[in-house]
């Protein structure tokens, strides 16, 4: 039985690829605590007669829809606001950090070909020293919060970097009932369904008193169907 060698080859490549950040839309906030509100509560009554006048073929749904366009309509008008971008400023990034880091990068893209070496061994130097000044700021920046948490008697930001830091977001717990222990998410909402549906009580429907005060036309049933309600699902 005869063998061939063949010879072994090894195939080496040098990549360098980089994530592609899809930047997110500015979102508008609107600032209530600055409305004008006695401008909107008289828009709003002189829209109350327009809308129980003129509105009475419309169904429910109808209704709906011609109360949130004007409600929309006046928070435009009376509410200012204010757009707020989606960049997330860490706190721990000072200046110093933010050149170092942009450094680091630089040198990360460019240590290829004949100064590969060279710009390797800084890199590795620069990285160092980012790491190191991104844990002494940590350190800074938590003996900041409890200082001021003792100091001047403000805790919010203390425990709004406590939950930051929690991975613990897991839902609704296993559940038990009849002994059982359920899991999975068809026996957890059935039982609490269960639970909410026997704790509801069934009013007497039969002799609703009449408040008085003024008369407005009465609204059509609400009709619920399980196609409305699998549809909103998904």
């Amino acid at each position: 039985m005869l063998f061939q060698a063949f010879p072994s080859w090894a195939v080496v490549t040098d990549c360098c690829f980089f994530p592609q950040h899809v930047k997110k839309a500015s979102r508008k906030v609107s600032l209530f605590s600055k409305a004008d509100w006695d401008a909107i509560h008289a828009e709003m009554s002189e829209f109350n007669d327009e809308y129980f006048c003129s509105r009475e073929e419309l169904s429910v749904d109808g209704k709906w829809t011609v109360f949130k366009a004007r409600l929309a309509q006046l928070v435009d008008k009376y509410v200012p606001s204010k757009t707020l971008s989606t960049c997330y400023r860490v706190p721990l990034l000072t200046n110093v950090m933010k050149r170092l880091s942009r450094k680091k990068k630089w040198l990360a893209t460019r240590s290829h070909g004949k100064l590969r070496e060279t710009l390797w061994s800084r890199y590795k130097r620069c990285k160092a020293e980012f790491n190191k000044g991104m844990k002494q700021a940590k350190e800074q920046f938590v003996n900041n919060i409890i200082s001021n948490a003792f100091v001047n008697n403000d805790t919010k930001p203390f425990w709004k970097f406590v939950r930051a830091k929690r991975c613990d977001i897991n839902g609704i717990a296993p559940l038990k009932t009849n002994g059982c222990l359920y899991s999975d998410s068809q026996s957890k909402a059935g039982i609490l369904n269960h639970q909410f549906s026997s704790v509801f009580t069934r009013e007497n429907t039969t002799d609703i008193p009449v408040l008085p005060g003024d008369s407005y036309p009465s609204m059509s049933d609400i009709v619920v169907e399980p196609y409305g309600v699998e549809k909103l699902k998904n």
